[in-house]
């Protein structure tokens, strides 16, 4: 075996070392930026949840909501007369359809 070699495999773990040291600072760096930018993120989701309960606060109570169609507890009186019908017109219960083609 020749003397060179071992200089050879200093010179290599020296070059590999810095290489491996270099690496590592160069990760540091960008982890320590991404936190940064983490963090502003993390700030302005705060702002923003800040503002949306700022807003459901100051909004009114909404209206109470409207039934839409008739009053199921009320009885409605329809004329028929002329109009269409199948049965006695003695009948004590009579069902009026309504349609619309459009």
């Amino acid at each position: 075996m020749s003397q060179n070699s071992g200089k050879q495999i200093l010179y290599g773990a020296a070059i590999l070392g810095g290489a491996i040291l270099i690496g590592s600072i160069l990760i540091a760096n960008e982890l320590n930026r991404v936190n940064s930018r983490l963090d502003d993120v993390s700030q302005d989701l705060a702002d923003a949840r800040g503002a949306i309960d700022k807003l459901q606060q100051a909004r009114p109570p909404a209206a109470p909501r409207r039934a839409r169609g008739p009053d199921p507890n009320r009885r409605y009186t329809v004329n028929t007369s002329g109009s269409p019908a199948i049965g006695p017109a003695t009948a004590p219960v009579k069902i009026v359809e309504f349609s619309d083609f459009q």
